[in-house]
């Protein structure tokens, strides 16, 4: 990154600390505040140092379709980029929620367009708003959302508007490829 991104030597030790900060606590909503306060650096450096990693697909930037794309925008959600980049920072992670969010966003982002929604964990190509649980997880909180989708782990078969987590394994990127995992 100090290669690319110009940052020198004190930058990337404050990148590391941050990426120390946001393992323990990912995904959430960053209070760039505190990041700032707790890492010493300006609130500007902290949205940049987001931004890098997120061009170097460390991390996953959530906003909403509201929200300007520029790096100086807070982003409503951070996530590490895939879930073994989650491990690598936290091996012992036994947060299944964050494992399934980390998976399913990083499927869904190779195959459009992932936003944060009203309702739910993810609004996918503005139009399908997706909940993501465990086996027993219910609808309760798409109430009202238009085409609302729940990814469920541990089912082997899906129902109208119910997708088994598994087959998110089968989609395609933009350009139609399937995906190389």
């Amino acid at each position: 990154m100090a290669a690319i991104f110009n940052v020198d030597y004190e930058s990337t030790r404050q990148i590391k600390k941050l990426l120390a900060l946001i393992s323990r606590i990912v995904p959430f909503s960053p209070n760039v505040a505190k990041l700032s306060r707790d890492l010493a650096l300006s609130r500007n450096s902290v949205l940049y140092y987001l931004d890098y990693l997120a061009e170097a697909d460390i991390l996953t930037l959530l906003k909403s379709d509201a929200r300007s794309d520029s790096a100086l925008t807070k982003p409503d959600k951070v996530f590490f980029e895939n879930t073994n980049i989650l491990y690598a920072f936290d091996k012992h992670s036994k947060n299944t929620g964050t494992i399934r969010e980390t998976f399913v966003l990083h499927a869904l982002s190779r195959a459009g367009l992932v936003s944060t929604p009203a309702k739910g964990d993810f609004l996918m190509d503005k139009k399908y708003t997706i909940e993501v649980g465990g086996i027993n997880k219910t609808f309760h909180q798409l109430a009202g959302m238009p085409n609302p989708i729940l990814i469920k782990e541990g089912i082997v078969k899906g129902s109208n508007e119910i997708l088994p987590m598994w087959t998110l394994g089968f989609l395609k990127d933009k350009v139609g490829n399937r995906k190389e995992w």
